[in-house]
């Protein structure tokens, strides 16, 4: 994982089951927990908070406050492991959500070049491609 890099600060927690590719840069005050798995270039921002199961390629951003992961915000949903899949080159603003799946071992999959505004959300069962939300 790399816990003792220098990219990653002093005040950020990160979980053992984390997969952190050489690079990844995590700024202070931010939370990785479970299994997250973070590819080459991805940036994490002060704040910034993720819960896997998580898979995210390379060149990320998420800008402070963001939280990518945990259960869906759907009252139908019973609880179950859920998984979210982001590929590259992609940008969360600040306090972008994202959420697992609402149905059982579903997979919110999330392409390349999106581009999320602050506040902005998304979850359930996503497929986003090159937009801009």
């Amino acid at each position: 994982m790399g816990r003792l890099s220098p990219h990653i600060h002093a005040a950020a927690i990160v979980s053992a089951e984390a997969h952190l590719a050489a690079d990844v840069r995590i700024g202070p005050f931010c939370l990785v927990e479970h299994r997250v798995r973070l590819g080459p270039g991805c940036v994490l921002r002060p704040g910034a908070h993720l819960v896997g199961p998580l898979a995210m390629g390379e060149g990320n951003l998420i800008c402070a406050t963001a939280r990518i992961g945990g259960p869906p915000q759907d009252l139908g949903f019973v609880g179950s492991d859920s998984e979210i899949v982001i590929g590259d080159r992609n940008t969360f603003r600040e306090s972008v959500t994202v959420h697992g799946a609402s149905k059982p071992n579903g997979v919110t999959r999330i392409g390349n070049g999106d581009y999320f505004m602050p506040g902005s959300a998304c979850g359930a069962v996503v497929l986003c491609s090159g937009v801009r939300v």
